[in-house]
């Protein structure tokens, strides 16, 4: 019995390390310390505007508000990366543009194997909001970086 007792005790305090581990991840991701954040990324850009006005107002209010704060903001950056590939594809040689395809679909897939890594380190509400989040910084992410290439592209013409 106090071996049965001292493996529950051990796993509680698991559990409570784990839910430190988890609130500390989670205090920088929403300082705007994102993991992985290059200098690409950089740490103002005008289209993320709506989204700090959000998240200061309205997103502060309900998990579900903050989840459309981030969903909205994402909607942006998607036609953001849409418009630098479509630029990007447009100014590539063929076998280039067909690269340059092949990337995009491995990211997407990256991207939405992240999206699911992201909502499965927690259970509860918050999952929803690791999920929204995960996907706003990996298409902004990825929209500066195609808009990087883009310049680079047209800086070396």
């Amino acid at each position: 019995m106090i071996r049965t007792r001292g493996k529950t005790q051990e796993l509680n305090m698991r559990k409570v390390w784990l839910a430190l581990l988890i609130g500390l991840v989670l205090c920088v991701m929403t300082s705007g310390m994102a993991w992985g954040e290059d200098s690409l990324a950089g740490d103002d850009h005008p289209l993320d505007e709506p989204l700090e006005k959000c998240l200061e107002g309205e997103g502060a209010t309900s998990t579900q508000a903050t989840v459309q704060c981030y969903m909205s903001a994402t909607e942006v950056w998607d036609a953001a990366l849409n418009d630098a590939y479509k630029s990007l594809r447009e100014q590539l040689d063929s076998e280039s543009a067909q690269d340059l395809k092949e990337v995009q679909q491995k990211w997407m897939a990256y991207r939405d194997a992240d999206i699911r890594l992201a909502a499965g380190l927690i259970d509860g509400t918050i999952r929803q909001v690791l999920a929204a989040q995960a996907e706003y910084e990996r298409t902004r992410e990825r929209a500066l970086t195609l808009e990087s290439y883009l310049g680079a592209l047209q800086d070396s013409k």
